[in-house]
């Protein structure tokens, strides 16, 4: 067990805040929950940036498939909006002057230009190009099932 830190069980965040990546660093085991309900104005489909004015929180419209009962694992991405150009303007307009953007630029760009059908899996790939480029080499499983706490199936 690395550092004496049980398994942790993380939800399927978009663009996560640092302690999100800490306990990615940190513990020796992380499980993403997929198969919860999908839980409305949550870190699922909501991120913040920081900006000139400040920070800003961007959400990514969804659509339920299943109502109020939908699991993450079936939410979409409603495409019939342009909050992908929107957000991009905005994260390149906060960021672009910063320092080592553009090496990081085109592989954000390429996600948010042409985002997947599933939140989770634009959430995913998010996670797995900013575990890229921070240099964090733990690996992370998906959940079988909805889970309350890790290894222990509900």
């Amino acid at each position: 067990m690395k550092s004496g830190i049980p398994p942790v069980l993380l939800p399927a965040a978009c663009l996560p805040e640092i302690g999100f990546f800490c306990w990615l660093y940190h513990a020796p085991s992380v499980e993403i929950e997929i198969h919860e309900t999908y839980p409305k104005q949550t870190c699922r489909n909501r991120y913040r940036i920081a900006t000139a004015n400040g920070p800003l929180i961007l959400s990514i419209p969804v659509i339920k498939t299943d109502g109020n009962h939908t699991p993450l694992a079936r939410v979409r991405i409603d495409k019939s909006e342009n909050w992908n150009r929107i957000h991009w303007r905005a994260i390149e307009s906060a960021y672009n002057k910063s320092p080592f953007f553009l090496y990081y630029k085109d592989d954000f760009e390429r996600i948010f230009h042409n985002p997947p059908e599933l939140l989770m899996d634009f959430n995913l790939t998010i996670l797995k190009i900013c575990c890229r480029f921070t240099g964090i080499k733990s690996e992370f499983t998906l959940s079988e099932s909805y889970q309350r706490l890790p290894g222990r199936p509900d």
